[in-house]
């Protein structure tokens, strides 16, 4: 009678396909390829992107919202916000495209 515990207690092993008795290894393999899949397949979903993209510009939004209030020339203030619009106006278009 062969089983792993007397596998790991025999100092001569007589056959190496004993590994392949264990399942657990290929089992966790498997699940592990089987999520990476499901992710991958889920990223490239367009609704993933399009929701990343806006994520991105909310994000950005607040940021331009904190640079403008701490902010005290009108210059700046006024460069900041043109870039905030060039910025939107470049993923709005990206965004366009994918959809």
């Amino acid at each position: 009678m062969t089983n792993t515990i007397s596998f790991i207690y025999d100092p001569h092993p007589v056959l190496i396909n004993r590994y392949n008795n264990m399942s657990t290894s290929r089992k966790i393999f498997y699940k592990i390829g089987k999520l990476v899949g499901k992710t991958k397949r889920f990223l490239q979903k367009p609704e993933v992107k399009i929701s990343a993209i806006l994520s991105y510009w909310g994000l950005e939004t607040v940021v331009c919202a904190v640079a403008v209030a701490s902010i005290a020339s009108n210059t700046v203030i006024a460069a900041t916000i043109l870039l905030y619009i060039y910025g939107t106006y470049a993923l709005f278009s990206a965004l366009s495209a994918l959809v």
